[in-house]
């Protein structure tokens, strides 16, 4: 289950080379050639994509979520609404208007413990999670991923 300290056997500062390790099975993607500081996408499966894990400048930094089938630390998940979010996170919760689609919102939390950690779900236009992301600063805050 993803946290805030990373996911499994793979913790947020591992190298690539470290996360292929400890991940204990194919991890898909590669590192543009060249460019020790890019940030590129590893992930388990060969041909889904709802489960992300970032990398940039070849440290693990952040996981990217688009199924329902994973859950948050503390219960958040992709479907459920805003009000559900805001329960289960009561007085944790930072509530912004998405940056392109001011309907949307951006509801960030903040790591129970001391850090730079951050737990962000995306709504869309109707309050419900479309996505959520965990990981540290400042990658946790790119709004577009890698671009």
């Amino acid at each position: 289950m993803p946290g805030f300290e990373g996911i499994g056997p793979l913790h947020f500062g591992a190298s690539a080379e470290q996360m292929r390790k400890a991940w204990g099975a194919p991890l898909y993607g590669k590192a543009p050639t060249n460019d020790s500081l890019a940030c590129y996408y590893l992930r388990p499966s060969q041909d889904k994509y709802d489960l992300l894990f970032m990398v940039e400048g070849d440290r693990f930094v952040r996981i990217d979520v688009k199924t329902e089938s994973k859950t948050a630390p503390g219960g958040g998940r992709v479907g459920m609404d805003v009000q559900q979010i805001e329960k289960l996170y009561a007085g944790q919760v930072h509530v912004s208007p998405g940056k392109y689609d001011p309907a949307e919102r951006t509801m960030s939390v903040a790591s129970p413990r001391a850090g730079n950690a951050k737990l962000i779900f995306a709504t869309d236009a109707s309050g419900v999670v479309k996505s959520w992301r965990i990981g540290i600063s400042p990658q946790i805050d790119y709004v577009e991923g890698c671009s």
